[in-house]
């Protein structure tokens, strides 16, 4: 494998990362709920409970909150802000991917690992997406990095270094997503006690352990100290509910993994015919002993697909963190078949990588689009229109569309958390009331969001935005619609 060949690799992955940070509008909901949350943890100075619109969301622990609330401390209230450590997370991703192949196979793999997991459809919208799983897939592969080095490290001293860093990575997994964040354990205890015994008490440290505890539940622990209510909620809504039933409303069909799994490997589909047949050989020859890399990689993906494909809660993301063995099983098993096939196989020249550059500019270029129009470009340009109209003064915006705007209150860099108001008393025709003056919308410039096509009658001001989706009015008497305590948190 010539050096230049890696080099080349990262170097393309990086630009990918980091150019689709420039991307101007945010996917809707996802992107701008998870960016606006940053930013209103710096509006009310608390980093403890996570809040959106000002009402406190609880769904999902603060890591991926706290990264965007630092980009955009660090870099503005803009999209590069908010997106900055999500790429820089992903990028990094890929680096460890390439580093566990080589831990268990070669360099060669290392280099076809980093390109299936970062250009494959699916490995480029995980990575190129703000949400928790970006950070949830960096944390369990640098786990899953380290828990190999601590195996296989010769030195015990070292080892023990190694296995403490694996979990204090598990423990930032599980600060970021919960219980999810704990999968790619399976795959480093079957591997332990399975292959290597004798390092047992290395994985077990007993001050590895201690970190983990510390860092995965210290959050979990000041939030309900806080709130004893929210140990319920914690148990009851986001783990039974989320697995056992249809709450959430998120109950896809488990065919939806199948697609991921294989149209989400484009343009890698070869390769993973060369998977497929090499996993059918290894059953039809009496399913002989696998090797530490197999093994490890069959024991992350396994449980995690079964567990994601049997719970009642399937999103498209959730097995991004299961690309990193499936990326790496996949460049492994193109590896030995280019083996096999080597006399009559050309090596790969300036052409394909003139063909990887061209694929990933159509993969930005998509996203861009993707963005553009979906929700999220008419969303860009009323946060545009905000912004430019409300410059230097202190307003406040109100949502009446009964969808999340997080990602208008972040570009329009408003001074205030958005108020959600409530759709059924605005469309049927109730007037705005009166607020008095002590109420912090009567003395400041207000924007009302509305859907274009369901503005109230008694709806006022002047239109400073008007598009396909979505009309803006601005107010300045401070008057402002009722609230309705049945508005959705």
């Amino acid at each position: 494998m010539p050096r230049y060949a890696r080099s080349f690799v990262v170097a393309l992955i990086a630009a990918m990362a980091f150019l689709s940070c420039f991307v101007p509008a945010f996917y809707e909901p996802d992107e701008g709920r998870y960016a606006e949350i940053g930013r209103e943890m710096l509006l009310h100075g608390d980093f403890l409970v996570p809040r959106y619109e000002g009402a406190e969301r609880m769904t999902k622990p603060p890591f991926t909150y706290w990264t965007s609330a630092i980009g955009i401390g660090l870099f503005g209230t803009h999209p590069f802000g908010a997106r900055f450590f999500g790429a820089l997370a992903g990028f990094a991703t890929v680096l460890i991917a390439g580093g566990i192949a080589r831990e268990l196979a070669s360099p060669r793999v290392a280099v076809a690992t980093m390109v299936v997991l970062g250009t494959s459809l699916y490995g480029f919208v995980g990575q190129h997406f703000l949400s928790t799983d970006v950070f949830l897939t960096f944390w369990q592969a640098l786990a899953a990095l380290l828990a190999l080095k601590a195996l296989r490290d010769p030195s015990p001293a070292r080892a023990r270094w190694f296995s403490r860093g694996s979990w204090l990575a598990l423990g930032g997994a599980f600060l970021t997503k919960g219980p999810p964040g704990l999968f790619v354990l399976t795959g480093i205890l079957a591997l332990t006690f399975a292959r290597h015994r004798d390092r047992r008490r290395v994985i077990l440290d007993p001050v590895a352990l201690v970190g983990f505890v510390v860092v995965a539940l210290s959050w979990y622990l000041a939030t309900v100290l806080r709130d004893p209510e929210r140990l319920r909620y914690f148990l009851v809504d986001e783990v039974w509910n989320r697995v056992a039933t249809k709450v959430h409303d998120r109950n896809h069909s488990p065919l939806l993994y199948l697609g991921i799994l294989t149209l989400g490997l484009t343009p890698w589909i070869r390769p993973l015919v060369d998977l497929l047949r090499d996993v059918t050989g290894w059953a039809r020859s009496g399913r002989p002993r696998l090797s530490d890399a197999a093994f490890f990689a069959a024991w992350w993906i396994i449980p995690s697909l079964i567990v994601f494909t049997l719970s009642r809660s399937r999103m498209i993301l959730y097995l991004q963190p299961i690309l990193v063995p499936f990326a790496f099983a996949i460049a492994r098993a193109a590896d030995a078949a280019l083996e096999r096939r080597r006399p009559e196989a050309p090596p790969a020249g300036a052409w394909a990588r003139g063909l990887l550059v061209f694929w990933c500019a159509v993969l930005l270029v998509a996203q861009w689009q993707g963005r553009e129009l979906g929700r999220g470009g008419p969303y860009a340009s009323a946060a545009a229109a905000i912004r430019a109209d409300g410059a230097g003064s202190d307003f406040q915006i109100l949502n009446a569309t009964g969808n999340r705007v997080g990602s208008i209150s972040l570009l329009a860099d408003a001074p205030r958390p958005t108020i959600a108001l409530a759709r059924k008393s605005l469309l049927k025709g109730k007037e705005p009331v009166s607020v008095q003056m002590e109420s912090p919308v009567a003395r400041h410039r207000t924007y009302l969001i509305f859907k274009s096509e369901e503005i109230p009658a008694s709806a006022a001001g002047r239109t400073i935005y008007s598009g396909r989706r979505l009309t803006v009015l601005r107010h300045d008497e401070g008057e402002r619609f009722e609230k309705d305590e049945e508005t959705p948190r």
